[in-house]
């Protein structure tokens, strides 16, 4: 499988990877750049925390 990833930004800084897993989820992850001063994109979900977040259930095809 074609590895499929964008990165995410806000302004000029760079937020994040988000990449698509084998069954075709969409994983994310924050930059080491956002995690040493950014915040949470989503509080419930995303905690600014050093790990690839991936979604438990495929609602809205895994986003």
């Amino acid at each position: 499988m074609k590895e499929r990833k964008i990165e995410v930004f806000l302004g000029e800084r760079v937020v994040g990877t988000l990449a698509e897993t084998a069954d075709r989820r969409v994983a994310f992850a924050y930059s080491d750049e956002w995690l040493d001063s950014g915040f949470a994109v989503s509080p419930f979900s995303l905690p600014v925390e050093q790990k690839v977040f991936v979604p438990s259930s495929q609602n809205f095809q895994g986003l």
